[in-house]
Formats: C-alpha cells, structure tokens, sequence
C-alpha cells in the first residue's frame, strides 16, 4: 500500500501489467472498478488535468471506466473522475439499525426501569446501588461520574445518577449501526429502511418547511426539542425518560406508516395515492392512529401529514433499485443521469443511488445554515474545554479537515475554524465565498483560538479555494490590533515569529496537507502492516508528510514544507478535534481517522509534556454532540465491534463480514499507537467475545481463516506493545491458537492466495513471543527468526527493526527428498504488500543460513542457495522479489550486484541506478521498480511461466 499511495513510487510491474494486458491483449471494451475506493486513481501524477506523462491516464489508457462508489463517498469519487475519467454510478451502504442493548447494558435498562416505578419506595437505595454496580461491570463508570457502592445518596442525588446512566444507555441504543454489507442490485426492503427514515425524520428542514418528528411532538407537551436534549445530555431523569418517550413514539409512528404503504409483497405503493385512499374513506392516518395511543395524541396533524408524505417520498427512493441498471446503460454508452453524493440522512437527494456522482460546486461552501451548525459545535466544544481544564479556554486547536465531510455537511467543519478564529464568511452575489469579515470580540464573547489546520489530500485537491479562504482569514486575524491574551492567533504567530526570525504573515501559516499529489500520512498502513517500530517512527511520519503549507501570499506555489513552523504551531495545541459527518462510518470503521491523529505527537512537542485534550464532534444526529476521544472510542466498541448486533450481521455476509471484524481491532490498536485513548478494557471483552467463546472462535476460523489469522495477531500485537494487559493464560491460549492456524494447510489454503502469503517482516516484539524460537515461512523454507536473549527469556524477534547492538541470527530449513516435511508456517506478522512468493526450493534443496547481524545490517552472508534462486528468478524475468527481503534476509548491495543485469534491465531499462543508490541500511529501495516517467506502460515480453500463478 506504500507504493500506492507514494507521490516518488510507481506502481510495480504486476499492476501496470494488469493494465496492459486488460487494453492489449484482452482487449476489454470496458473495465468495472469497485469502490470506495481503489488505488488507479491515486497514483502518481497531477492533481487535475492528466497528460501522458500521469500514471492514471498511462494506465487506464483509452478503455472506458464504470466505476461503482458508495454514495456517502462524493470527494473521493471526484478524484477518481478527475484522475481515472470514471463514470462513477452511486451505490446504497447497507441498510441501518439502531445498536440496541445487550448483556449488562439491557439489564441496565431493566433496573432502571424498576427503580422509576419503585424509587418512592423503601427499595429505592436498593435498586441504585444495583445500578452502580452493574454499570461499573460494564464499564460506564468511564463516561458517568458515579458515587461508591454501598454510598448512601439523597433522594435527588440519585435521580441525577439513574439519570446519567439512563443518557448513556439511551446514547447507545439509538446510535446507528450498519447491518452486514450491501449487494449490488439488491435494495433494502422496506421494513429494513425504518431506521433510516427515523433519523431522516429528526432533522428540521427548513428549506422545504418541514419541522422534525421529534419537534413536532415535544411541542405536544409544550416543550422545545432542544430543551430536551440539554437536560437529557445533562442527566435529568425526567428529560432523559421524555426524550426517551418521543424517540420510541418516532419510530412507532414510522414503522405504522412504513407497514401501511407496502402491499403484501413488501413493496411500496404510490404514497400519495395511499393517503387519498385513507382519507377518503375517513381511514384515520395510520401515525395519528398509533400517536393516538400515546401523551403526543394531540400533535399537529399538517405538520405531521406534510412530514409523512416526505417520508413517502423518501422510501421510495430507499429502496428504488437503479444501480444494475445504470450499469447496463454505461456499458451501452448510453446516458447515466448525474445526482449528488452524500449522506442520505442529510440529504435525501442522494437517493435513489444508481446515479453519476457529483460533488458540489466548492466556492458555495461553508453555507449560512453550515455556519450556524459550526456555532453550536464550536460552543460546545469550548465550554466542554473549559469544563475539563479548570475553566481555561483553549489557546490552539489543532483539527483536520476532510473532503467527503465538507461536502456534505456543506462546509461545517470549515466554518468552524473561521468561528474559531472570530471571522465570518461573506457571499457574493452569486453565492461564492470568497472573502471573510472580522467578527469583533464583543460579539463574540470570548478570545480568538487560535488553529492548527490539516487538510486531508482530498479536501487540498478539491477546496483549494476554501484553503486560501481559511489562510488569509487566518493571518488577517494574527494582524488585528488586540490584545494578546483576547487574539491567541496574533500571541502564538508573534511568539513563532520572534523564536524563528520570520515576519508575522509567515509565523502566521495555519493551513497545512501533503504535498501535491500526495495523500494521508501512511500511519494507517504502517498500522495495518505492523510495519513500525515504536510511536516516534509514526509521529516521524506524520510530520514528514502533513507538514507542506499553503501560502496564500505565494499564489501558484503550491504546497511547500514548513516543518518548523508547523511543529511550533502543534506544540501550542491544547486540544485535538475531527468531527463524525456520518452515522455508517465512524472512528473505528476505516482507518483515515487515526491516520489523521496528532494527539500524543503534540504531546511531545509541547514543553510541558502535557497530553492535549481530544474531542470529537458527532452531528451525525440532530442533538449534535462534543465528547472527548476515548468516549467515542467507547461509544464505538459498544455499538459495533461488542455488540451481538453488528458482528452478528458482519457474519451473514461471509468472508468479508470477518475481515471487517479485524479491520475494527487493528482500527483499535491505530487509536491506541496515536492517541493512547483505548481503554484495557474494550480488548479485553473483545477477546471474550472472539476469542474465548469457543463457538464464535470455530465461526470465525471456518469462515475466513486468513482474518481470523490476523485477527489473533491483533491481539498479541496490542499486548506486545503494551496497550492491552491482560492474563498470562490468555497470552498463552492466543500464542496456541495462532500457531495452530498458521500451521494448518487446511485453514490457511492455498499459499500463492494473496490472502493467505505470509509475510517476512517483523512487527515491533510481541509480548511474550512464542514458545519457539525459530518459525518457517512455507514460502521457500525462508524462516523470520525469534531468538532467546539470555537464559529464561522470552523469545524476541531478531530483525532489521530489533532495536540491539548485536543479534545473532541461527536458522535452518532441510526439505525431505519426499517433500513429505514440508517446514510449520512463521507466524503472520504483515508488514510487506505487492508481495510474490519464491519458487519453493527443489526437493534436493538443503539450505542452513547463518550468519551474525551488525546494528546496521550491512555485512551478511547470503548463501550460494540463495544467490543462485534470485539469478534464478531474475533470469525468469520474474521482478517479484526484492520488496522488502534485506530487512529479514539481509540482502545488500552486492548480492543485487549478482542479479542486477539480469534483472534491473527488464523492470526500468538499461538506465539502471548503481546498488548503492537504491540499498541504504539493508532496505530495498521501491525505486528499484520505478518504471521511467515517460514509459509508464511495459510492452508485453515473453517470460517463463510465473510460479505465482501455477502456469
């Protein structure tokens, strides 16, 4: 994944092999991507407007591209319209449900209940102290302040704790999750689109002059929503049970109407002609006869028509079925009818998907009802600040920026950080946003925050605009003439620019990304790969990549590397934030989030070491909340990775529903090596729940092997680097089991699968390592070694990346004239992708590899085995093999020496650069595969069969 995303790397032969023989030698009349989202689109070249010279247009060269996209996914499917020429066609996520309760928290729910209809009563003390304790079992006392057991508490003390514990749970039960996957071409039915149309129903609409259910009914009770949802959020019992009480009268309401639009079959009829059916036979309306039976019998019966026929409307584009459709007129060359992306929560225009993706126009952001939105949020988010650092406002925040999450919000996030900094956008005549007014701090009540923004990759290539928006309302602010403890802007860019010798307008850069052309700071696959040492590396990472500035006083530039800069305006950070734009993706779903974390690197930079605080912005519903990192984490591992619900409804979709459950833990152990901000506790129930429960253990390995391979390599990864502690006896069962899945022909199948190769490099040491001291790849009887340090140690991993003066390496693999002991699998410690195995060696093969490591790496001894199977596959024209091999092997300069005519010819000419160009420290450069900039297509040559593929 590097190479994919590598502004300096190519992509490898197999890939731009693919390529060409799709065009060439198949001759293809069309290819078909799946999204969201591949890597053809991301591949070196410009931003926009690509030439011959861009790999994208080099490769996907003159065939058409239909490409499916999810429909939540607009920024990205731009990119891959812009680089890739894709007619993108819009796909539906899965259907949604509310998480529910489970296990303790439904026994929660239970006793709550008990104690509203018995807490005037002698039992009251009782049932609170039951609360207490079993919401400490299932670990709320992390997100709820609550008493010691056995305290004794005051009548309304306790109606405040029942309170806090009943938010939390409700919080829980109503998020939403995703239930298994979604088909192409197959549309929820109309039951499974209840929940959508519940949280669709929550928002006001003011444009089309619907007011949300939830508002509808709580005027019922001569109340204010937002009333509502202040005291629910702080605890009120009786807020939080009328919040309930409407919430559960929303969804009856819904599913009534859902039940009496659809005929036998389940399907939807004609909304409005339904209506004048019921109606004219004074058939009282199906959501006014179950309100009927509830405190809301006397809601507003327009409002409610006029957002029910909205509803109607809504479902039918829910489950409307357009998507193979429009996939049969792009390969027809016919017309495919453009709509927008985006979340179809916030906007139901999305709907129905089979549609021609199109983003927004990028100077029409952030819009007035956006700017209000980011008032709320920015408030909240201050005051919470506040409430957890003794009443201090916050001096810097330093946030992230995302693309698909600015178009759909309509530019909320980025209207933030103008609210932040005290300035407000000003449309022109035409609706574009090109300029800011200052907004004094009378009317804004409070000092300037100053921000440290970063851009996603996405965001830099489509709202370039908004970038030069953002700096020169930035530095405008640092020149105001105010006081330096009201304008933290102006404080820090002074401070900067006095400590470095640059004028103020320079100290003043807030806005920053990757370079052009280059996306994400690679943490999340350094992640994914266990391809890191320690959180230096990643931090090195981060700030080697995300540190490029946009100059708003050097137009055309670009981004250029303002590393110190950036670092100082970090170390003022008191405060980390993102914000959740979406209910079906969330911190622990993808990657992206934790590759976007600054949290413990500003911890570093800053000089008294202090952790900032990390919050994040959820207004995925219509009470938009502030929690801090580790509560959504929480939140998180609650509704989806712990819950019977989710992972239930990952398993019915087979192989990929287990991948999708170790992506989660890996995501975990991403927030863990950025943030430090998971608790022991989320994996150690998630062992519980995969591991030690035998029957989801043979689920689990019987469906997807390879996952579940790495699923328990998660597991002793996050106890190796001490993010997890738990017992030795757990250790132990998870050292067995992955030695016997490893080990087992029958479970890991066939080794030339993608899937199931094993890699040869080395995470950072787990902790214990295993009872062994020597594992086998049955890739070519290669072995990554594990040696003891000492006597009574455990063993460690003995490699490039073992931070140890001196290492001593001692392996041997013999293969039986039979072939009948072949040597027991190493275990899987990820870390290399584009990865073809050896040749296995001939059955007469006998290999010992010994030699002696320097810190460096340098100096080994390969073996004549060795050399001659690299001449052997160079010679093959087989460019498959030098990735990442020094790292374990120790394959330097001169052994690339022996093979280099042979092979460094076919991969990149006969331009070839000298060993000691592409060999540092052991590694294998990527160069080494660099095909030449004007040549990114490789005519086809004659090769011998490829032993990957078995022909």
């Amino acid at each position: 994944m590097r190479l994919l995303f590598s502004k300096s790397a190519s992509p490898h032969h197999g890939f731009a092999a693919y390529y060409s023989f799709v065009e060439k030698i198949f001759k293809a009349d069309a290819v078909l991507h799946f999204g969201t989202h591949g890597s053809l689109e991301f591949m070196p070249g410009k931003q926009v407007g690509m030439s011959d010279v861009c790999y994208p247009d080099s490769l996907i060269g003159n065939i058409p591209n239909v490409y499916y996209y999810a429909a939540n996914n607009p920024s990205e499917a731009t990119i891959a319209k812009r680089r890739s020429y894709a007619n993108t066609i819009s796909y539906l996520t899965p259907p949604a449900e509310n998480a529910g309760l489970y296990k303790g928290l439904k026994q929660l729910s239970e006793l709550i209940s008990s104690y509203q209809s018995l807490k005037d009563t002698g039992r009251g003390q009782q049932i609170v102290s039951s609360i207490i304790s079993t919401a400490k079992q299932c670990n709320l006392d992390k997100d709820v302040d609550l008493p010691d057991e056995g305290e004794e508490i005051s009548a309304n003390k306790r109606d405040l704790v029942v309170g806090k514990v009943y938010a939390k749970i409700m919080e829980i039960e109503s998020r939403l999750l995703p239930c298994g996957l979604h088909v192409i071409g197959e549309p929820p039915s109309a039951l499974e689109a209840i929940a959508t149309l519940v949280n669709i129903a929550a928002l006001d609409r003011p444009e089309e002059e619907i007011s949300s259910l939830p508002g509808i009914l709580a005027e019922t009770v001569g109340r204010e929503i937002e009333d509502i949802y202040r005291g629910s959020d702080k605890g009120i019992l009786k807020d939080v049970e009328l919040l309930r009480q409407i919430t559960e009268a929303s969804r009856g309401a819904v599913t009534s109407f859902v039940e009496r639009t659809t005929n036998k079959k389940g399907q939807v009829v004609e909304v409005k002609d339904k209506l004048s059916s019921i109606l004219g036979f004074g058939i009282t309306e199906p959501w006014v006869q179950y309100l009927s039976g509830t405190k809301f019998s006397r809601a507003d019966r327009a409002k409610l028509r006029t957002m029910f026929e909205f509803l109607g409307e809504c479902l039918k584009l829910i489950v409307a079925d357009n998507e193979l459709g429009s996939l049969k007129q792009a390969l027809e060359g016919k017309y495919v009818q453009p709509g927008p992306g985006g979340d179809p929560i916030r906007n139901p225009k999305v709907l129905p998907t089979g549609k021609n993706i199109h983003a927004l126009d990028p100077q029409a952001i952030p819009t007035t009802a956006a700017m209000q939105s980011a008032k709320v949020v920015v408030d909240r988010l201050i005051e919470r600040q506040k409430a957890d650092n003794g009443g201090k406002y916050p001096e810097t925040v330093a946030l992230v920026l995302w693309g698909t999450d600015n178009i759909k919000t309509y530019g909320e996030s980025l209207a933030q950080v103008l609210w932040m900094i005290g300035v407000r956008p000003v449309a022109d005549t035409f609706g574009r946003v090109n300029r800011v007014e200052i907004v004094s701090l009378e009317e804004l009540g409070r000092p300037r925050i100053d921000v440290v923004v970063n851009c996603s990759g996405v965001f830099r290539d489509l709202f370039i605009n908004q970038m030069n928006l953002l700096d020169r309302a930035v530095k405008m602010v640092a020149e105001l003439d105010e006081p330096a403890e009201q304008n933290y802007v102006r404080k820090h860019a002074l401070e900067q620019a006095e400590t470095l010798g640059i004028g103020v307008r320079e100290a003043a850069t807030r806005i920053f990304s990757n370079a052009s052309g280059s996306y994400s700071s690679n943490i999340n696959l350094a992640v994914e790969n266990s391809s890191w040492n320690d959180e230096k590396q990643l931090q090195d990472m981060y700030l080697s990549r995300k540190s490029f500035a946009f100059d708003c006083d050097a137009p055309g530039a670009g981004m250029a590397e303002n590393r110190k800069v950036f670092e100082m305006a970090l170390s003022t950070a008191d405060a980390t934030f993102q914000n959740l734009d979406s209910s079906e993706i969330s911190l622990t779903d993808v990657s992206h989030y934790f590759d976007s974390d600054p949290t413990n690197l500003v911890q570093n930079l800053r000089k008294d070491g202090k952790k900032p605080s990390a919050y994040i912005a959820d207004t995925t519903t219509a009470n938009a909340q502030v929690r801090t990192l580790a509560e959504t984490v929480r939140l998180d591992a609650r509704t989806k990775l712990l819950n019977p619900k989710w992972y239930e409804g990952m398993m019915s979709s087979g192989y990929e529903g287990v991948r999708e459950i170790e992506k989660r833990l890996t995501n975990t152990v991403g927030w863990s090596a950025t943030s430090g901000q998971v608790d022991n506790w989320v994996y150690e129930e998630a062992n519980n729940t995969f591991i030690k429960d035998e029957e989801m253990l043979n689920r689990l390995m019987n469906t997807n092997p390879n996952s579940f391979r790495k699923l328990v390599q998660t597991f002793l990864e996050a106890n190796g680097r001490g993010y997890w502690e738990t017992s030795e006896q757990n250790i132990e069962m998870l050292k067995e089991l992955y030695s016997q899945v490893a080990s087992s022909p029958r479970k890991v199948r066939d080794v030339r699968d993608k899937e199931s190769v094993t890699p040869l490099t080395s995470p950072h040491p787990l902790r214990p390592a295993f009872s062994s001291n020597t594992y086998f790849s049955r890739l070519s009887g290669f072995a990554l070694p594990w040696a003891h340090q000492g006597s009574g140690s455990s063993p460690r991993p003995v490699c490039a990346g073992w931070p140890n003066p001196s290492r001593t390496l001692a392996t041997s693999c013999t293969h039986s004239p039979s072939g009948t002991n072949p040597p027991p699998a190493m275990p899987d410690v990820r870390g290399v992708t584009n990865f073809l195995p050896l040749k296995s060696c001939t059955p007469s093969c006998k290999f010992t590899f010994n030699r002696v490591l320097s810190q460096d790496n340098t100096h080994p001894t390969p073996t004549p085995c060795l050399l001659a199977e690299l001449k052997r596959l160079a010679s093959a024209r087989i460019p498959c093999l030098l990735f990442r091999w020094a790292q374990v092997l120790g394959v330097c300069a001169h052994v690339i020496e022996d093979v280099r005519s042979a092979l460094i010819p076919f991969v990149i000419g006969e331009a070839a650069p000298a060993p000691d160009q592409f060999v540092q420290g052991g590694l294998i450069s990527l160069a080494l595969l660099r095909a030449p900039a004007r040549t990114p297509h490789l005519e086809p040559i004659p090769r011998q069969p490829c032993p990957m593929l078995g022909a």
